[in-house]
């Protein structure tokens, strides 16, 4: 039962009511198409939602070249065209298939504005930074330029880096277990940026309450969203390797 008050409700449906609307008419207000299959599905009980369907049918003829609206008036594009069956049902189904990408597209704009908040919030704490520095006066030798990373490790802890005459490649080895610090994180900590504080939040949620007791207290200015490389302790059991084309490094560029 259901599938046949699909079949009739659905948009390839209502999509060839509207052709034979339209190869009859050639031109008509799209209200009165609305109007029209309204009455010819009498008896549904939904009629905002057939209307609704059926605007939604129109948009999508329109959207393959089937039909095309001006104002209010809907017109056929090619009575001969729209007469064959296979290609109405073909340039139906290309769309189709648009519809269906088209969350997977919802989620890639979601996910670049993502990044753009986080740019934005970054570009932010660097315009900070920029005015803090510019009211105090700092001999050069103490300056720490950006963009750099912090990496902690044991004292014992053999470290070895590699890197290229352009110096666009690094690579760390360690012989111990380390931590990556990225300036980033420590610019938010410095201005208490507030996705810091939530950070702390979701970090501590999922640690026990042995765990907590084993870990050392950080110190004020470490980062809290911190990076743990942990080691099996060969002297090249860890490593950890930067290009140019991280994001650490290339942060920076929009303010060039």
């Amino acid at each position: 039962m259901n599938r046949q008050k699909k079949e009739r409700t659905g948009l390839k449906a209502f999509s060839a009511m509207i052709l034979s609307i339209m190869q009859k008419e050639k031109s008509i207000e799209y209200t009165k198409v609305a109007d029209i299959i309204m009455g010819m599905t009498e008896g549904t009980g939904d009629d905002k939602n057939v209307k609704r369907r059926v605007y939604d049918a129109l948009n999508v003829m329109c959207a393959v070249n089937l039909i095309k609206k001006d104002k209010k008036m809907a017109y056929i594009t090619d009575n001969q065209m729209c007469s064959c069956e296979e290609e109405v049902e073909r340039r139906l189904a290309s769309l189709g298939q648009a519809i269906v990408s088209a969350p997977k597209l919802r989620e890639r704009v979601e996910e670049k504005r993502r990044i753009l908040e986080e740019t934005v919030r970054r570009k932010d704490l660097l315009l900070r930074l920029i005015k803090r520095n510019s009211e105090r006066e700092i001999e050069e030798k103490e300056k720490l330029h950006l963009p750099f990373i912090l990496i902690s490790t044991k004292k014992k802890s053999r470290i070895d880096c590699e890197t290229n005459d352009r110096r666009s490649y690094f690579k760390f080895i360690f012989t111990s277990p380390y931590k990556i610090y990225e300036d980033v994180h420590i610019l938010k900590q410095i201005f208490g940026d507030a996705s810091v504080r939530s950070e702390v939040k979701e970090h501590h949620k999922g640690i026990s309450q042995s765990q907590k007791e084993n870990v050392e207290a950080p110190k004020k200015w470490n980062p809290p969203h911190e990076m743990d490389r942990a080691t099996p302790g060969s002297p090249l059991g860890s490593s950890y390797i930067f290009t140019e084309d991280d994001d650490w490094l290339n942060l920076y560029n929009f303010l060039n």
